[in-house]
C-alpha cells in the first residue's frame, strides 16, 4: 500500500472536527503559496477552489450530495457561498479532472517550492476533501496516486 492511499485511510477516520480543522488550515497555507505563485488575489481563490472542486470530481461525477457536504468546508474557510449549480458550472468549464493530472502535478510542485509545508497542505487539503464522505473510493485513490 503506498503511504498517499495510507494517508487517506487515516483521513477516513478523522472525525468531522479534524477534517475541518485541517482543511481551514490547507484551505489558507495553499491560498497563500497560490497567491504568491499568480501575485493576484482572486485568481489565487479561484484556482484553490479549482483544485478542491477537481478532488470532489475525481471519481468522475460531480455530484451533489458530495458538493454539499464539501460545501460547508469551502463556506468556512472563505467565508462565501458557492451553489451547486454554480460550482457544476466551474468544474464543467475547467474540463475532465482526470485529464487535469499534469496541470495538477505542475501546480504541486510550483507550490512546493514555496516551502515543504505548501506542498504538504497541497495533499491535504485534496485528501480532506476526497475522504469527506468518509470513504474514497478505488476510483479517488488512483486519481490521487496519479498526481502524487
Amino acid at each position: 500500500m503506498s503511504l498517499i492511499n495510507k494517508a487517506l485511510k487515516k483521513c477516513e477516520k478523522m472525525t468531522d472536527e479534524q477534517r475541518v480543522s485541517l482543511f481551514v488550515d490547507s484551505f489558507a497555507t495553499v491560498l497563500e503559496a497560490t497567491n504568491n505563485i499568480v501575485k493576484d488575489t482572486s485568481k489565487a481563490s479561484k484556482i484553490t477552489l479549482g483544485i478542491i472542486l477537481y478532488a470532489v470530481a475525481a471519481d468522475g461525477k460531480f455530484v451533489e450530495d458530495e458538493y454539499k457536504l464539501v460545501q460547508f468546508l469551502i463556506e468556512k474557510a472563505t467565508g462565501s457561498k458557492l451553489s451547486f449549480p454554480e460550482a457544476k458550472a466551474l468544474v464543467e468549464s475547467m474540463g475532465d479532472p482526470n485529464e487535469q493530472i499534469d496541470y495538477l502535478k505542475k501546480y504541486f510542485l510550483a507550490v512546493s517550492e514555496q516551502g515543504e509545508d505548501k506542498g504538504v497542505a497541497f495533499i491535504c487539503l485534496i485528501m480532506t476533501v476526497l475522504s469527506i464522505d468518509g470513504d474514497v473510493s478505488y476510483k479517488e485513490k488512483k486519481w490521487m496516486n496519479k498526481i502524487f
